[in-house]
């Protein structure tokens, strides 16, 4: 990246944009529920090479493997193979060779029409958005190789029909040339000509000891079983048994419709039995085989939630619309109204309740023009309200190492604020009174592709009041019609939010009943990560930008929008829509990429910075490597009470007049 002074956030942006990433911070989820815990780990930037290769590999699995189904129609070869092992066997050496037909028929033969028309369609898709070339083989993935050495597998039968194949020893190794991969034009302009082959080996057996390949029995052969292989992986990830009961059985609707309908009310209304009685037999006979298993699970993170306080809704006036023709159609939703509460004494998109018997550790860190933390603190005893600025904290004094003798002293139990950056103090929320009814309703209404949240903590808590194309239509009403952070799957069955559309599904038609593709389903909802977020289309507005251009367009908007555009690094300037007055007021439709990625290098440079900043914050979540007394410097406001709980020992501090 360039050293040019000219292309450095100047102070006043630098200042607005790290006002606002502190806003998303605030507004930033402090918990995530779903039926297993979600771990989320900050992002490393990796080097262009390796993050180009993760490119291909996304497509090389929605475009690559569609172009396999897509060539088998027609074959009538006897499909499958005599043993589990075999199938595997196989199907690695298909792949090795880039045999697409013999890798095709040796999948479960139920899974492979869903697989077909979804990856078939995210071949289509990634054409028309331009992530690859229209020379792309359907019968070679170009760029790619694949090479299993010394292979050893170990075979386990669970089921007269199923067994699980795991490699025992051996090695894979992959490599990707990304100027022979066929991507379209604009993502070969910003991966740009210097990128180099990328190589890793992996030995089986030891790095990759969890890999664990389901193979299913049909008609006397066996096949490799997609479904059952993530089923597998999913339990034996939760140590769980495998399940001896009988499979669920699945309830077919009359109509696509009626299938989907069944299945959003299931999903709102957190019956998690009813949802597993929707899915499709064959390809969905892993989920009805192993539901024993997920629908507890499932359950009781529903009963949880609502027991935690998680907004819980009513759906009422929905209406879908039904696309395709033949056995698979897809469903999708274009209007419904979700009525609910949610507790704002529970819910806090903040952080945790405040608790007047608990002292406050109050963080002021902050950086030196290297970007070195400078550690200021203040304590501030139980009882003692945070006051609303930093300017208030002037009769305390500053202590310039973490107090883990005062919180050793305090069991761990204390509140927490810190300086938002503009002086003002973060505010834990309140507990209500005893006895106070706390509960807000709220409306979600969704028609003609726009979302409208009616409920002031709802709208807090949704974050729909941060979203750059947000528009307030009531004097507790906002609206978003740009799909770019609300499209996507619902979490809302999960209990994680009740802002966000209700998913499209794909349905298909089992003997004269219509039930929910799983396969179907997840592959659109992969295949959306190719489709535009707004009406000027390409990968630019898509969500898979970041990958191509460093950043995406909804990111860059929500960073600059209403800043002066002669305060934005110039490096951004060109990917800019100003007004007369030199306002930004939106971005560009179609940047070109190397513009992007530059613009992207110094902004994130700066954003990697400010999460440094918010990294240091939490830090106290973590054990302590020693307790040594705080040291103190005076500060502007200082920071140490002249008063602390009789227990507590006190550092010694330095009291600023």
């Amino acid at each position: 990246m360039s050293t040019n002074d000219s292309l450095r956030p100047t102070s006043d942006f630098e200042a607005e944009l790290r006002s606002r990433l502190h806003e998303l911070a605030d507004h930033a989820p402090t918990s995530v529920r779903a039926i297993d815990e979600v771990a989320v780990r900050r992002a490393e930037r990796g080097t262009r090479g390796w993050r180009t290769a993760g490119i291909a590999a996304s497509v090389a699995v929605l475009v690559g493997a569609g172009s396999l189904a897509f060539v088998v129609v027609g074959r009538n070869d006897v499909a499958g193979a005599d043993s589990p092992d075999a199938a595997v066997s196989e199907m690695v050496a298909a792949i090795e060779n880039t045999d697409v037909l013999g890798a095709i028929d040796l999948l479960d033969p139920v899974e492979v029409p869903a697989l077909r028309a979804a990856l078939d369609q995210g071949r289509t898709a990634a054409e028309q958005v331009g992530l690859i070339s229209s020379q792309m083989s359907l019968d070679r993935l170009q760029g790619i190789g694949i090479d299993v050495a010394d292979l050893s597998l170990s075979a386990e039968e669970l089921a007269p029909d199923l067994a699980v194949v795991t490699p025992v020893a051996g090695s894979i190794t992959a490599r990707f040339d990304p100027q022979a991969f066929p991507f379209g034009s604009d993502v070969a302009a910003a991966i740009g000509s210097e990128t180099q082959v990328a190589e890793a080996t992996a030995e089986l057996g030891s790095d990759l000891d969890a890999v664990r390949i389901a193979t299913v029995k049909r008609d006397g052969r066996w096949f490799v079983s997609l479904q059952y292989s993530i089923a597998e992986s999913a339990r034996q990830a939760g140590d769980e048994p495998f399940p001896t009961e009988p499979p669920v059985v699945p309830v077919g609707a009359a109509t696509p419709e009626e299938a989907a309908t069944a299945f959003y009310t299931s999903l709102v209304g957190r019956d998690a039995a009813a949802l597993a009685t929707s899915f499709a037999p064959g390809e969905g006979d892993a989920l009805l085989r192993y539901a024993p298993l997920w629908v507890p699970a499932m359950q009781a993170s529903f009963d949880d939630s609502a027991a935690m306080g998680v907004p819980t809704s009513v759906m009422s006036g929905l209406t879908v619309a039904v696309d395709g023709g033949g056995e698979r159609r897809t469903v999708q939703p274009t209007g419904y109204t979700l009525d609910g509460t949610i507790d704002p004494a529970i819910i806090s998109s903040s952080g945790p309740l405040f608790e007047p018997s608990w002292p406050t550790l109050v963080d002021l860190t902050i950086y030196t023009a290297a970007g070195e933390p400078e550690g200021r603190y203040v304590w501030l005893p139980a009882g003692t309200p945070v006051p609303a600025t930093v300017a208030e904290l002037a009769d305390y004094d500053v202590l310039t190492q973490y107090p883990d003798d005062l919180m050793a002293a305090s069991d761990g139990n204390y509140n927490f604020s810190y300086d938002t950056g503009s002086g003002a103090l973060y505010q834990p929320p309140v507990a209500p009174e005893a006895g106070a009814v706390t509960a807000e309703p709220y409306r979600a209404e969704f028609a003609d592709g726009c979302l409208t949240i009616t409920g002031e903590t709802m709208a807090d808590y949704s974050s729909i009041k941060y979203e750059p194309t947000v528009e307030q239509v009531g004097d507790e009403s906002w609206r978003v019609c740009d799909r770019s952070s609300f499209g996507g799957l619902i979490a809302l069955g999960l209990g994680l939010s009740a802002f966000e559309d209700l998913p499209p599904l794909e349905v298909v038609e089992v003997d004269g009943a219509w039930y929910v593709s799983p396969i179907g389903t997840v592959a659109d909802g992969i295949i959306d990560i190719f489709e535009p977020s707004v009406g000027s289309g390409g990968l630019w507005s898509s969500p898979i930008a970041g990958a191509i251009y460093g950043i995406d367009r909804s990111s860059l908007e929500q960073m600059t929008s209403g800043s002066l555009l002669a305060e934005v690094p110039e490096a951004c300037r060109a990917l800019l829509v100003a007004d007369a007055a030199g306002v930004v007021t939106g971005v560009v439709d179609s940047p070109e990429p190397l513009a992007a990625r530059a613009c992207s290098d110094v902004i994130y440079s700066f954003v990697s910075g400010v999460m440094d900043e918010v990294t240091a914050t939490t830090e106290y979540l973590e054990s302590p490597e020693t307790t040594a007394p705080a040291e103190t410097v005076p500060i502007d406001v200082p920071i140490m009470p002249t008063s602390v709980p009789a227990d507590a020992p006190v550092p010694e501090t330095t009291t600023v007049p």
